[in-house]
């Protein structure tokens, strides 16, 4: 994708802004919007600004996940077309121009154009990309991570830059095709990997259940879930093949620094039948000795019995004396197969 460059471009002394084309004005966003404060129609719904940017009608997205006040004071009428902020979640987006008429909380700054050489829509891709790359975290006057309220005594101090009218609908236009395109591929692709998720797992499901000959002459398994196998395969409970070992108690790290311990696996910790072993926690030598009948070995097969139900591992010798949380249990393997 190819941009037209501009033939000269000034530094506006705003960190936030950087360079501008020279023909760009800067100015205080006090001087673009003001704030409205409208009162609540009783067939107003409840309007609300999301973290991808789009601010509508709550039925619209969903209706489960949210506080509802009891009493709504200090709520306030939305309009179709006003640039909505967010105070408290604007630092992670939730900043746009609202498709529809409602209600807010007092969370909510409601602003409209006090010039016609304004466009909202603009202002709203603009301060929003702002936000994204930190600009709001970094007002952040409280201890505590990403405690900055971005509310409008913050927002009409912000210096923006100001294109002509024009230019402002024309970057808008483009940029809702441009991200209209990006969105389609992204769905695609995710698309994409879904069904490339479903094959891989048939594919593995077909060879572990059928074998890998087409041609092989099949017989049904007596077990309904099973199906049909090769005539030569004979099924067997796992009981017949695996000795079970569940684990006991509960296994809290010690996370003390200069304690190494041993090193604790749980559920979380089975990623695509793998263990990253330098991410793992650990417990402390005095408990690791206590729960010794937890410890895996190597060829252990290692299941999740608990939480996310069927996350499995096989013990390799870089996992061999570690222990397992309660949701966890290790198989002893003495042939793995439940067909043969």
């Amino acid at each position: 994708m190819k941009y037209s460059r501009y033939s000269d471009s000034r530094d506006t002394g705003f960190a936030h802004i950087g360079t501008v084309p020279s023909h760009w004005n800067v100015e205080r966003a006090k001087f673009l919007f003001r704030r409205m404060s409208r009162p609540v129609r009783d067939s107003d719904g409840i309007v609300t600004a999301f973290r991808d940017g789009q601010v509508t009608l709550r039925k619209n997205r969903r209706e489960d996940g949210f506080t509802n006040a009891v009493k709504e004071i200090g709520y306030q009428g939305i309009r179709k077309g006003d640039l909505v902020i967010h105070a408290m979640d604007g630092f992670a987006g939730a900043i746009g121009v609202s498709d529809s008429d409602g209600k807010s909380s007092p969370v909510y700054s409601a602003c409209v154009p006090v010039r016609a050489d304004v466009i909202p829509g603009y202002y709203a891709l603009l301060i929003r990309d702002l936000a994204l790359n930190g600009f709001v975290e970094s007002l952040a006057k409280g201890v505590r991570e990403r405690s900055s309220e971005f509310r409008f005594a913050e927002v009409k101090e912000l210096a923006l830059p100001v294109p002509s009218v024009e230019e402002q609908i024309t970057i808008t236009g483009f940029l809702d095709r441009e991200t209209a395109k990006i969105d389609t591929l992204i769905e695609k692709q995710e698309q994409l990997i879904k069904l490339l998720d479903e094959k891989r797992q048939t594919v593995i499901s077909h060879a572990v259940t059928k074998g890998l000959n087409p041609d092989v002459r099949m017989k049904d398994s007596g077990v309904e879930w099973l199906g049909e196998v090769p005539e030569h395969w004979h099924a067997s409970y796992v009981k017949h093949w695996l000795r079970s070992s569940p684990c006991y108690g509960v296994l809290k790290p010690d996370k003390h620094e200069g304690d190494d311990g041993v090193p604790l696996i749980r559920t979380m910790d089975v990623q695509d039948r793998k263990v990253l072993v330098g991410q793992l926690d650990r417990i402390s030598p005095e408990l690791s000795a206590e729960y010794r009948r937890t410890m895996i070995q190597a060829g252990d097969l290692v299941v999740s019995v608990v939480g996310t139900i069927g996350r499995t591992f096989i013990c390799t010798d870089d996992h061999r004396g570690m222990n397992l949380s309660r949701a966890l249990a290790r198989l002893q393997l003495g042939d793995l197969s439940i067909l043969a």
